[in-house]
């Protein structure tokens, strides 16, 4: 595993919303599912009650609330599937909160990962966006 650097770290150890803007190769994708590793420790975290409660509508509205834009659909591609190799990765590394991570791991698809493009077209489909033109 690589180790991150200082501007590195911000990223991943951070509450907030996160904008990177970097050059190719320059560890854009290993901030952002460090970043999501990071955030899902928290939330198991956060979570604080037993398993048997419903951790997996927890998660999902936690992942719900999570978009992570690239902007081409190779790097999205890409991230999706570093991000699932990763969240893998520790749930087959974790012991004590390995039933977490499973259910994190099943519950992945509830994570928006896309272009920008991609993004902002599904907005327009769902309709959050419409045509105010007068020329209707």
């Amino acid at each position: 595993m690589a180790t991150p650097n200082n501007e590195q770290i911000k990223a991943i150890e951070h509450f907030g919303g996160v904008l990177l803007k970097a050059g190719a190769g320059s560890g854009k994708t290993f901030v952002l599912k460090e970043h999501m590793i990071f955030l899902t420790r928290n939330w198991i975290k956060e979570f604080g009650q037993s398993i048997d409660e419903d951790f997996s509508g927890f998660i999902r509205g936690k992942f719900k609330k999570v978009v992570l834009m690239t902007f081409t659909n190779k790097a999205a591609g890409e991230l999706k599937i570093r991000l699932k190799k990763e969240f893998e990765d520790v749930l087959g590394s974790e012991s004590e909160e390995k039933d977490y991570w499973n259910i994190i791991v099943q519950n992945l698809n509830y994570l928006a990962v896309s272009s920008i493009h991609s993004f902002c077209f599904k907005l327009i489909r769902q309709g959050y966006f419409r045509n105010t033109s007068a020329e209707q």
